[in-house]
């Protein structure tokens, strides 16, 4: 594990035992302290971007992809097929639809990494099983899918193999262009990447 995402886990430990001595409206369906800080210690929370890349170039049933950042910035663009559950509507009957469904691979995810997993402590702590995060959020699945890098002679086949996978999901995804980083994953009725013209930033930066 990398320092940034060591630092990330340090964060989400200190945010888990904020909400251990949050009052409880219903403790019966509030997670035991002690189970909400082995599940903060746990990576398996976190989905690549290469996994759920690959999930939905499968059309993968069991995926729901929950964008957690402000409905405007989900209109401009999102991932395909994804739902918009702002952060402050997590805990509303609204949201309850999406996060209840147990069959569902409940995947969050936001500009960056820490929204989406505040989300993820926010449905853990409500008791929402199979809920996950997607490492990074959009700025990684810009640099990695949307715009991978090729690399460089004498590195692991392994990396070219992971390179050219990437290449062919960003082509499907509508990647590989100048605007591919504004565009990130903008919702078309398909669902498909659709360039911003003018724009060459990436997904509103952190978060």
């Amino acid at each position: 594990m990398n320092l940034r995402y060591t630092l990330l886990s340090i964060i989400l430990l200190i945010l888990a035992f904020g909400f251990v001595l949050l009052p409880k409206k219903d403790f019966s369906k509030d997670l035991a302290a002690e189970d909400m800080l082995l599940a903060v210690l746990d990576d398996s929370r976190f989905l690549s971007t290469d996994e759920v890349a690959n999930m939905i170039l499968n059309r993968d049933p069991s995926l729901l992809l929950i964008d957690v950042r402000k409905a405007d910035q989900f209109s401009e663009f999102n991932l395909r097929g994804a739902v918009n559950l702002p952060l402050d509507s997590l805990l509303t009957e609204g949201a309850d639809m999406y996060l209840s469904q147990t069959a569902k691979t409940k995947v969050f995810y936001s500009n960056g990494s820490i929204y989406s997993s505040q989300a993820w402590l926010l449905s853990k702590r409500k008791g929402y099983k199979n809920v996950f995060i997607m490492r990074g959020g959009l700025n990684q699945w810009i640099e990695t899918i949307m715009q991978p890098t090729e690399p460089k002679p004498g590195e692991p086949q392994t990396a070219f193999q992971t390179y050219e996978a990437r290449k062919g999901a960003s082509q499907f995804f509508g990647g590989g262009s100048a605007d591919a980083s504004s565009s990130a994953a903008g919702a078309s009725k398909s669902g498909s990447p659709t360039p911003k013209k003018g724009k060459k930033k990436g997904a509103a930066g952190g978060c």
